[in-house]
């Protein structure tokens, strides 16, 4: 269970953190004493020799937690990134190899922190690991989403579209991977205007398909009380990323 609850936690955030806009000052004290105390389990772990796997995931805790720092509210700067990837690491290193699910995560959001870092190779080469080590299309298109990003922040935009169109392939309803699309395809100047109005119906298509599948998830799942708070509004309607309309506002006007 333990388990679960980290790669949901993961999953959950995935560094996109749609909800930056909304952060407080008492949001980042809570990270912060949460860090503090995943700090001391492990300690306390090391000193009863704890398993691994406990090991393993109060690493994983340290990790995200000073990624989120990091990338949410700017904390710490080169000296926060590169303890977080220490940790991302040791992680990697003390997970079984039969817990693919978590390296999937762990692989992806080191993979998402070195880009951040402007290590695009090495990114590049944790994304294609957390793909190898994917077995579901959710998995598999969120890795290739993450690597489309570090592949345009190298400039290398006829890859970047390639491994976003290959992340809508394997997942049609992952609408977040629009926006760094049509802005990929708005830096390469090469799409005319049909294409423009064919990608707009089919980003439409994919807010229903989004749409009927969170709505499905959130109503089937065990343990989808956090999924269920995250993903719908005050009256319970499922949520719609702003990026999807961002993206398809920028599309209605090229086409």
């Amino acid at each position: 269970m333990k388990c679960f609850t980290l790669i949901h936690f993961l999953f959950l955030c995935n560094l996109k953190f749609a909800d930056c806009a909304k952060k407080k000052p008492e949001d980042l004290l809570a990270l912060q004493k949460a860090l503090q105390d995943a700090k001391e389990r492990l300690k306390s772990l090391e000193n009863l020799q704890g398993s691994d796997e406990m090991k393993a995931m109060a690493w994983a805790s340290i990790a995200m937690n000073l990624q989120m720092q990091d990338a949410i509210w700017h904390n710490g700067g080169v000296e926060i990134q590169q303890e977080a990837l220490l940790s991302f690491d040791k992680a990697i290193e003390l997970t079984d190899a039969g817990k693919k699910d978590l390296l999937v995560q762990l692989h992806q959001n080191k993979g998402i922190l070195l880009k951040m870092m402007g290590r695009g190779k090495e990114s590049l080469e944790s994304h294609d690991k957390s793909f190898s080590l994917a077995d579901s299309r959710f998995d598999k298109s969120s890795a290739l989403y993450s690597k489309g990003d570090t592949l345009g922040m190298m400039g290398l935009l006829d890859q970047a579209v390639d491994s976003y169109k290959e992340a809508i392939k394997l997942r049609p309803d992952h609408i977040s991977v629009y926006l760094p699309l049509v802005k990929v395809l708005r830096e390469q100047n090469k799409t005319d205007n049909k294409s423009w109005r064919r990608l707009m119906s089919e980003m439409k298509s994919a807010v229903k398909k989004y749409r009927k599948i969170t709505e499905k998830f959130a109503s089937d799942n065990e343990a989808s009380a956090l999924y269920r708070t995250n993903h719908r509004d005050e009256v319970g309607h499922v949520k719609i990323p702003p990026d999807i309309y961002w993206a398809l506002f920028e599309v209605e006007f090229l086409a």
